[in-house]
């Protein structure tokens, strides 16, 4: 996660680090008892980081002083979603928790139907993330609720992938090779099927979705229905996410390639 000229990384030996953009040397450097396997997120001057050793660390941006810490049952393997004064945290002990952002305590926790690594995705009053157990859920965070969960009717896989979501549609991948579309009701609007397991995260830009596939495709989806728009097949495989800036839309494959798309001047 960057934040101004600052670069918030993690790593599987559970160290957090942040280091100069410009100069890619260490500022600062913290140690949890885990492996940190997703990205960091920031509230005001301060930087959260979630860890395999079942914390969440907040910490002060500048100098990585512990500010407080949260603790569940099993490991963290998401990133923190952070809206308002909340956090939101779908960890492996199967229940989505709801964490004051000022104090470090929980408000609220709902039950789950198993383990996550998936980010939840934040519209308004509503979270949405897929678990293990192949379970996409819609959460009313202010009410701590489930409004809908949404199983696949050809059968369900883990979902690793976290979702993209605007106000109507919302798209996710699983490991049954599958990027599916639902609309914000939790009703299926389309399947499109890849070569592979979809880890990657899926990015909306306007009316498509980007995401990467196991087949070693990056695919361009018409989010209304579900059409192919784009393709490029790199060859590696893709269990990283796209991220889009400034026109241009980077990905990482599992060979150690990083892709970068924009239009052709």
């Amino acid at each position: 996660a960057i934040r101004g000229d600052k670069l918030y990384i993690g790593d599987m030996f559970g160290r957090f680090y942040c280091l100069d953009t410009k100069t890619g040397k260490a500022v600062w450097g913290f140690e949890t008892e885990g492996e940190i396997d997703a990205s960091a997120n920031f509230y005001e001057g301060h930087v959260l980081v979630g860890s395999q050793d079942a914390t969440l660390y907040c910490l002060t941006a500048d100098k990585g002083e512990v500010v407080w810490k949260f603790e569940i049952a099993d490991q963290i393997r998401c990133s923190p979603t952070v809206v308002e004064n909340r956090c939101f945290l779908a960890g492996c002990d199967g229940k989505l928790h709801i964490v004051d952002l000022k104090q470090g305590k929980e408000v609220a926790a709902v039950e789950i139907d198993g383990p996550t690594m998936s980010t939840p995705a934040v519209i308004r009053d509503k979270a949405y993330f897929g678990t293990e157990g192949g379970t996409f859920f819609c959460i009313d965070w202010k009410q701590a609720a489930t409004v809908w969960t949404y199983q696949h009717a050809r059968g369900n896989r883990s979902i690793r992938s976290s979702a993209a979501a605007t106000d109507k549609h919302i798209v996710y991948g699983d490991q049954n090779r599958r990027v599916i579309g639902l609309d914000a009701e939790g009703q299926e609007k389309w399947t499109f099927t890849t070569k592979g397991r979809v880890d990657s995260s899926p990015v909306i830009v306007g009316t498509r979705a980007f995401v990467g596939s196991a087949d070693g495709r990056v695919y361009g989806i018409d989010i209304t229905t579900g059409k192919k728009v784009w393709e490029y097949e790199a060859g590696g495989g893709f269990a990283s996410s796209p991220a889009v800036a400034e026109g241009k839309l980077v990905i990482a494959s599992d060979d150690g390639v990083v892709y970068c798309f924009g239009t052709s001047k």
